[in-house]
């Protein structure tokens, strides 16, 4: 399978990743989640090394540290080994609480066994916080149309 959406694609795939797992998608997600609350793209690169950047910019160089298999990947070499080595997301989502910076956090780790899954994060302390949403049972429904007309 080929992962096609260039600024939610997850950095193992940028760095020449050949098999993946649910991590590819959760990555994604975290990148929708900081979209979300930024109003705006993360990772809006040109390209891959332009993508790459800005997750690096953002999150940090990744390194063996706090990525094992980091160094195996086929295009980790081509990564500068300088520039922000600091993660940034609290500085950047100063809107978010620290649940929520600990969400993104979780979702947009670079290594992908040590990222959440989707069942930890529907678990995430983030979605107990106030305000809570609202219960499904209070949203209004209407029947369903087409155009105008009722379906048949």
């Amino acid at each position: 399978e080929v992962v096609v959406t260039l600024w939610y694609r997850a950095p193992e795939i940028l760095l020449g990743a050949q098999e993946y797992g649910q991590a590819v998608d959760l990555w994604s997600i975290g990148c929708i989640f900081g979209e979300l609350v930024q109003g705006s793209p993360l990772f809006p690169g040109r390209g891959e090394i332009e993508t790459m950047d800005k997750i690096v910019g953002l999150i940090g160089l990744p390194n063996a540290a706090i990525w094992p298999s980091f160094p195996t990947l086929p295009h980790a070499a081509k990564l500068p080994t300088s520039g922000n080595r600091y993660n940034l997301l609290d500085r950047h989502f100063p809107m978010l609480t620290k649940h929520g910076i600990d969400l993104l956090d979780r979702l947009l780790t670079y290594d992908p066994e040590q990222r959440i899954s989707a069942a930890e994060a529907l678990k995430h302390p983030f979605f107990s916080e106030e305000p809570l949403p609202t219960d499904s049972a209070l949203f209004p429904s209407w029947p369903p149309t087409n155009m105008g007309a009722p379906i048949k």
